[in-house]
């Protein structure tokens, strides 16, 4: 191919596969295609619809070859089926699911090391993702600068999650729950491995937000059944068996009530919690001691307010939607915290403590 037609084949690439990219799952019918790509090509042959309806098939075969999984060739697999742009029944085109397509972008050393953090640090918080993301690692370094390759790969080995986060999600099951999700479909659980004497076995369910906390991840969202609609949360290592079903989301949240759930999720909002107070737990501390700055220098939740006393102490007051994630937060620091309110808070840490104490003391006597 002479130097004049290879240009103009990738200019033309370029634009059908921006063109596709954009419409997404939508897709694009061939005179949009043949209107935005193959009339503004600058071949002389670019009218006449037979050779344009040609050239589009070579382009979709060069793509093909061009963005297939190389180390599915290599390993000697048959090529995957059909071009890697196919027609829908109502005859749009669409890129072929499972094919992905990066137009060349400038990326500034910041970004660039950004990506490739973010990359290499999947696997701490999504172990079961730990393969797919060393093989996505493997491709970004191709077209990387060999400094800032080397920059990010110094940065990916010094950072260490020292986060515990479970080991048993399995990634089939959480691309099925984001399938639901992004569908806005229900759920279909068949097998939950109970941990909790009220957990359910098996529910429909709307998944809304998926979240980590306590060293798993979560699914809060709204459970159907016999009893009504009701918000419920499902811890995903502990789902066996779901699918998505055909079924629409009865009450799809979206827009500001999903941020706002999103919200009240970092607020430790629990559904769980029946006597919780409409407008949530108010919560006032004294914070002493080495823990002054280290409370000073965290955001912990949203909306909080933290005032300096001129004696050192600190007074810190948040409203809650829950109390868990607060009573581990005092218990990590319990020398250096006074609880002001609410009681029940203070309830909650001193059984906690109470229970704590009386067994150390069975301990001992026993071995006296």
């Amino acid at each position: 191919m002479g130097k004049g037609s290879a240009w103009s084949a990738l200019k033309r690439l370029f634009k059908l596969v921006e063109l596709l990219a954009n419409s997404g799952s939508r897709g694009v019918e061939w005179e949009t295609i043949r209107n935005k790509v193959y009339l503004s090509d600058d071949e002389e042959s670019s009218g006449n619809e037979e050779s344009m309806r040609r050239k589009f098939d070579r382009d979709r075969k060069a793509l093909r070859d061009i963005y297939e999984d190389e180390d599915i060739r290599e390993a000697g697999d048959e090529p995957l089926d059909g071009a890697a742009i196919i027609e829908k029944k109502n005859g749009r085109y669409v890129i072929r699911e499972g094919v992905t397509f990066m137009l060349p972008m400038k990326l500034t050393d910041d970004q660039a090391l950004a990506l490739s953090a973010s990359v290499r640090l999947v696997p701490g918080f999504l172990p079961s993702f730990k393969e797919a993301s060393g093989e996505l690692w493997r491709k970004l370094q191709r077209p990387l600068p060999g400094k800032i390759r080397d920059k990010a790969e110094t940065l990916t080995e010094a950072i260490v999650p020292a986060i515990p986060v479970s080991r048993k999600v399995r990634s089939h099951i959480l691309q099925t729950v984001l399938d639901a999700m992004e569908k806005k479909k229900v759920l279909e659980v068949k097998q939950y491995n109970k941990a909790r004497e009220d957990d359910l076995e098996r529910c429909s369910f709307s998944p809304y937000a998926l979240y980590l906390k306590h060293h798993s991840w979560y699914v809060m969202g709204e459970v159907h059944g016999e009893q009504g609609d009701r918000m419920h949360i499902l811890r995903v290592d502990r789902i066996a068996i779901v699918d998505v079903s055909e079924k629409d989301q009865p009450h799809p949240c979206e827009g500001d009530a999903l941020k706002n759930l999103e919200k009240d999720i970092r607020l430790d909002y629990n559904p769980f919690d029946k006597k919780a107070p409409k407008e949530g737990y108010r919560v006032k501390l004294r914070i002493t001691g080495s823990f002054v700055t280290p409370c000073e220098e965290t955001e912990w939740f949203p909306d909080e307010k933290k005032t300096l006393n001129k004696d050192g102490t600190l007074d810190y007051e948040v409203t809650l939607k829950g109390l868990e994630a607060i009573t581990l937060w005092i218990m990590r620091a319990l020398d250096s915290i006074e609880i002001i309110e609410p009681a029940k808070l203070r309830d909650k840490i001193n059984e906690r403590v109470r229970k704590y104490t009386d067994r150390e003391k069975a301990r001992q006597k026993s071995e006296s």
